[in-house]
């Protein structure tokens, strides 16, 4: 291949991959403040139960409970903080 070629292509591919991953982040962030100010509360996966309940659960999905009575929504993030985000109608609306 062309030398003068490569070169330009090889920077615009990098600059790609870094404006890629960047983005990300921000995401994750935003779904995150979404989330906390609908009403949803943060439920660390620090025990073994609760370790357990958030590989039973599809990551990145909403899911629905009901206990007692009432509906809970639970939304597993495994990937960004490790925990549970636990609302109810109110928050999910």
């Amino acid at each position: 291949m062309n030398k003068v070629f490569c070169q330009p292509a090889l920077a615009i591919g990098a600059a790609l991959l870094v404006a890629a991953c960047a983005d990300t982040g921000t995401a994750v962030i935003d779904k995150e403040d979404m989330l906390a100010s609908a009403g949803f509360v943060a439920k660390k996966a620090d025990s073994a139960a609760r370790i357990e309940t958030l590989k039973s659960l599809p990551p990145h999905q909403f899911v629905t409970r009901t206990a007692d009575g009432r509906t809970r929504y639970l939304y597993a993030d495994p990937t960004a903080c490790g925990c549970i985000y636990v609302g109810d109608q109110s928050a999910y609306d």
